[in-house]
């Protein structure tokens, strides 16, 4: 296996990764909100629920990335792929954009419920 091969085999690891904690921050989250009392309101609630949307973007932006990783591999005349191509960097940086502004804001929550 050459770098080549092996930069993207890391770029999909890296983003099933982001994509399964983002999956599981929600998931975990929902679930003992559920039977939080007292319930979360005001500043708090609202600072989770934009949490919540910037996880889910990241999920989103993880799938695209992995959809432009298997098109820059599967593109017939490009003889030299990259994970550096336009399709597959922008996804990756929106991926991650968001899945460091969720994870702010939800240690942002955590803070305003303690």
């Amino acid at each position: 296996m050459d770098n080549q091969e092996k930069s993207f085999d890391f770029a999909l690891s890296t983003t099933r990764q982001v994509v399964s904690l983002s999956t599981g921050f929600l998931a975990l989250t929902i679930t003992f909100l559920n039977g939080s009392e007292p319930p979360v309101e005001g500043t708090a609630r609202l600072v989770l629920i934009v949490s919540w949307i910037f996880f889910l973007f990241s999920i989103g932006f993880g799938v695209a990335t992995m959809m432009a990783l298997t098109g820059t591999l599967g593109k017939p005349d490009n003889k030299d792929p990259s994970i550096y191509e336009g399709n597959v960097k922008t996804f990756a940086i929106f991926e991650m954009s968001s899945f460091i502004i969720s994870v702010v804001l939800a240690v942002v929550f955590g803070i305003i419920v303690l």
